[in-house]
C-alpha cells in the first residue's frame, strides 16, 4: 500500500468499522525503501550548512582523478624515440669530468621522475663519491683548513664540504631526479703543480656573465646542437634559471697549489642542476671549464658532453 496501512487488534477484527471501536485502529506510515528513502536522505542533507562544501570538494576530487588518469594514459602511450648510439664513458687523468657514471658506462643519463628504481644508481653513485665531503670527515684542524685566495697552505687539505654545493642538489632531494630536474656533478682535474688560470671577464662575459670571478675557473653548459639548445636553457621556471650552478663561480683556483709532503688533495666540485629537461627527448649537453693556460691540443679535455633522457 502506497499511502499507509491499517493495523487492527484482535478485539477489533470486524468487517465494517464501528464508531465505538475506532480507538483500536492504529495507522502506520510505511517504511521508506528504494528511491523514496534516498530522495528524503538527499533532501535532509541539503539542509545541512556543510553540504555545499562537501559536494564541491567531491566534485573537484573527481575532476582531478579523471585528469590524472587521462594524463597518465597519454604519458604511457607516448612512443619513445629511438635511442642514439652514445660513446662510452671516459675517465680522464686531467680535464673536466662529470658524474654519475651510468650503469651501462655510456654518457647517457636516463631516468624517470618519481620512479626511484630508475635513478637509484645515480643517487647511490653520488652518495658514494661525496662521502669524503661530509663536514664531519673534515673536522681535524691539523689536517684540514678553510682556504682562500690569500691563504692556501701546501701542507694542509683545503676544506670543501657539501655545504659548498648548496641545498638544491642533496641526497635528501634525491639530487633532483625525483622532481625531474637532474643534478650533475663536475670535477676539474689539473696536472700536478699547474694552477689553472681563468679567462678575463671581457673574454667570457657572454658565457659566464655575473658568475665570473677572478679567483675561480668558470663552467658553463649548453645544448650541444641547435636542436638541443632550443629545448633547454632558453626558458625560465618562475624566477629560477634553467641551468643552476653551485657554487655559481665555479672551481676556486687557490685549491690547485704546490703540495708539500704527503698532503692529500681534495678536488673542489661544482654541481649543476638542469631545470628544463623536456620529457621524451634525448638531449645532448656540452659543458666547458674555462681554463686559459692549457695547450690548444688539450682544449677538448676541458669540455665534456653527456646526454639526458627523461621519460
Amino acid at each position: 500500500m502506497s499511502a499507509g496501512y491499517v493495523s487492527v487488534t484482535k478485539s477489533s477484527q470486524f468487517n465494517e468499522f464501528d464508531n465505538d471501536q475506532v480507538d483500536n485502529i492504529q495507522f502506520y506510515r510505511p517504511k521508506e525503501v528504494g528511491p523514496f528513502r534516498l530522495k528524503n536522505t538527499y533532501n535532509n542533507l541539503r539542509q545541512k550548512p556543510w553540504f555545499l562544501f562537501v559536494a564541491v570538494g567531491l566534485a573537484i576530487l573527481f575532476l582531478v582523478i579523471v585528469i590524472s588518469v587521462i594524463a597518465l594514459s597519454v604519458h604511457e602511450s607516448s612512443p619513445a624515440p629511438k635511442a642514439p648510439q652514445y660513446d662510452k664513458y671516459m675517465s680522464r687523468e686531467n680535464g673536466l669530468q662529470f658524474y654519475p657514471i651510468p650503469m651501462d658506462e655510456t654518457v647517457l643519463i636516463k631516468f624517470r621522475p618519481m620512479i626511484y628504481n630508475s635513478y637509484r644508481h645515480y643517487n647511490s653513485f653520488l652518495n658514494g663519491y661525496l662521502s669524503d665531503y661530509h663536514a664531519m670527515h673534515q673536522i681535524n684542524n691539523s689536517v684540514y683548513t678553510r682556504c682562500s685566495k690569500d691563504y692556501a697552505p701546501g701542507d694542509k687539505v683545503c676544506r670543501f664540504t657539501l655545504a659548498d654545493l648548496g641545498d638544491q642538489c642533496t641526497t635528501h632531494k634525491e639530487y633532483g631526479y625525483h622532481a625531474g630536474n637532474p643534478c650533475i656533478l663536475f670535477v676539474l682535474k689539473m696536472p700536478a703543480h699547474v694552477k689553472p688560470a681563468p679567462f678575463t671577464k671581457d673574454e667570457v662575459k657572454f658565457t659566464l656573465g655575473d658568475r665570473w670571478s677572478p679567483d675561480h675557473i668558470g663552467i658553463s653548459c649548453e645544448g650541444t646542437t641547435d636542436a638541443d639548445r632550443s629545448l633547454i636553457g632558453s626558458k625560465y621556471v618562475g624566477d629560477i634559471d634553467p641551468i643552476q650552478y653551485f657554487p655559481k663561480e665555479g672551481f676556486p683556483t687557490y685549491f690547485y697549489r704546490n703540495l708539500t709532503g704527503a698532503t692529500d688533495f681534495l678536488h673542489p666540485l661544482v654541481m649543476i642542476k638542469f631545470n628544463t629537461i623536456p620529457d621524451f627527448h634525448y638531449i645532448q649537453i656540452t659543458c666547458r671549464a674555462w681554463v686559459k693556460n692549457i695547450d690548444i691540443d688539450q682544449t677538448d679535455d676541458y669540455s665534456t658532453t653527456f646526454a639526458v633522457y627523461k621519460h
